[in-house]
């Protein structure tokens, strides 16, 4: 697997700096967005990485090179904190990952049982059935680390020409937060990007896209 491979390049490079002072790798990002799939094999990069090291790192040291490596993979400029790093990974990432392992795992162990028990007929339906369920259960976007979404949408925004920002005492953003409380698990989306909309003959300033709402800067 092509990111199976990237994320034990990235973790062997930044387990060599375990106080998270890395460089962030260069453009382009390995990922546009985080999925089930990359978070179990990040974590499994994560658990090789640390058991060739000559003085395997300690749990805590194991978690922060989880969630750096995440994070680079999905282009953040700077590591998260230590702390902070340390309890994204233990209270979500570390057991997202092993809720998906169990998942894939116990999807398959049916799939074998009704290939069993239908051994007498024709199991095309059952095998694309299979594939769709492995698949959709892969793919799924990973929202949780809410934490690495906001860095990211920030550095971007700061990447851009100052020609596109307003005047700082004319800036309003709002920062719309949803969280579904009957979710099993916290959810927090957000979805920050500028959006030039000026011209020079409408003279209209750029606007600040947050989800499918456009905040103008409140002249």
């Amino acid at each position: 697997m092509e990111h199976s491979e990237a994320f034990l390049k990235l973790a062997a490079r930044i387990v060599t700096f375990p106080g998270g002072d890395f460089e962030p790798s260069p453009p382009p990002q390995l990922l546009s967005k985080l999925t089930d799939e990359d978070l179990v094999l990040a974590a499994d990069a994560v658990e090789a990485v640390a058991a060739k090291q000559q003085q395997r790192p300690t749990g805590k040291a194991q978690f922060r090179l989880l969630a750096w490596t995440v994070a680079d993979a999905r282009g953040a400029a700077t590591p998260l904190e230590k702390a902070a790093a340390e309890t994204v990974v233990k209270q979500r990432l570390d057991r997202q990952a092993k809720k998906v392992r169990a998942d894939l795992e116990s999807c398959e162990l049916a799939y074998r049982g009704r290939r069993l028990v239908a051994s007498d007929v024709d199991h095309s339906s059952l095998d694309e059935a299979f594939r769709l369920e492995i698949e959709t259960l892969r793919s799924e976007v990973y929202i949780g680390f809410h934490e690495l979404e906001l860095a990211v949408a920030q550095d971007a925004a700061a990447a851009l020409p100052a020609a596109l920002w307003p005047q700082p005492s004319r800036l309003l953003m709002h920062l719309r937060c949803t969280r579904r409380s009957r979710s099993p698990r916290s959810r927090l989306t957000l979805l920050a990007a500028w959006e030039p909309q000026a011209s020079s003959t409408s003279g209209s300033t750029p606007s600040l896209l947050i989800g499918p709402h456009a905040v103008s800067p409140a002249l």
